[in-house]
């Protein structure tokens, strides 16, 4: 069972990151607002899933989200301005200040702070919980109401850990995800076909209003995407074994993608296709090249 449910996990994650990557290049309107309707909640929904809460102290949770987020995130960070200076579109100081706004790795600070903030909350029980949750989603959206915008899209932090609590209280649906029910993923489509046709939730700039029912489409984004990972790990295996491999690799994707692709644009005008497929196989040697060097510094200092 514990094997099963991280294969699910794991797939659910490389279809979401696939979808970061998709959702990033030239789709038509209405693909691209039903994938953004839930492909960032997913991975918070899924970080407060597989969080054991209880496992460490605060101080000891802060210290390794340090080690297993923020490291990487600076080390990456250096290298894509590096790239980005040497493409003639750096602006370092802008990022100083703001932080990487638009770019996908604008997630990494916010689950940082949201998920330290959701293990806080998480020692006063399940009561103070709720409660939290209900002060978070007021304050995400007072913030998005009033437009204040918060360097280093702190102005997401709240609605994100309102997120990642809810993916914490999701386990208790679990056998629904484990012991699949298509007509869960079917009910899912629709309602987040439905909202994204009337609604864009953009995380990335705290557009997060109307705020209910952008919630309910990350919601039923949520069990959409967990029923489908669902049915491919157990009844897909070929399919499963790629995509737990790329759900294992959503660090280089978030990190790298977005600006490949930007300099590939700034500096050829190949098509969209060709590309594309020069990111993948970019992303596939930088995940060999992150291997080694953990390989040889003898610890996993890069994700």
């Amino acid at each position: 069972m514990d094997r099963q449910r991280t294969a699910w996990i794991d797939v659910a994650k490389g279809m979401g990151i696939i979808m970061v990557f998709i959702g990033h290049s030239s789709l038509p309107k209405i693909l691209s607002d039903f994938i953004w309707a839930f492909h960032m909640p997913l991975f918070f929904f899924l970080s407060g899933w597989c969080t054991n809460w209880k496992k460490l102290s605060p101080k000891e949770f802060l210290l390794h989200r340090i080690k297993t987020l923020m490291i990487p995130f600076f080390i990456y960070s250096t290298i894509v301005l590096t790239i980005e200076y040497v493409a003639g579109f750096s602006n370092i100081l802008l990022w100083l200040h703001q932080g990487w706004q638009g770019y996908a790795l604008w997630f990494i600070p916010v689950l940082f702070m949201a998920s330290f903030i959701a293990r806080v909350i998480n020692i006063f029980g399940n009561k103070v919980v709720i409660i939290c949750e209900a002060v978070c989603i007021l304050l995400g959206a007072s913030l998005r109401y009033t437009d204040v915008t918060l360097p280093w899209t702190m102005s997401t932090v709240p609605y994100a850990t309102f997120l990642i609590l809810a993916g914490w209280q999701l386990k208790s649906f679990s056998s629904y995800i484990e012991k699949p029910r298509i007509w869960i993923g079917v009910i899912g489509l629709v309602i987040t076909f439905i909202v994204s046709h009337f609604w864009r939730l953009d995380m990335a700039w705290n557009n997060i209003l109307p705020i209910i029912p952008l919630t309910i489409g990350a919601f039923s984004g949520f069990f959409l995407i967990s029923t489908v990972a669902s049915v491919i790990s157990n009844r897909i295996k070929f399919l499963s074994k790629i995509l737990q491999g790329v759900g294992k690799e959503t660090y280089i994707v978030l990190a790298f993608s977005q600006v490949l692709s930007m300099t590939i644009i700034n500096c050829t005008s190949i098509d969209r296709i060709t590309r594309n497929l020069i990111v993948i196989i970019l992303l596939v040697a930088i995940k060999y090249l992150k291997d080694f060097v953990n390989s040889h510094i003898g610890f996993k200092l890069l994700r």
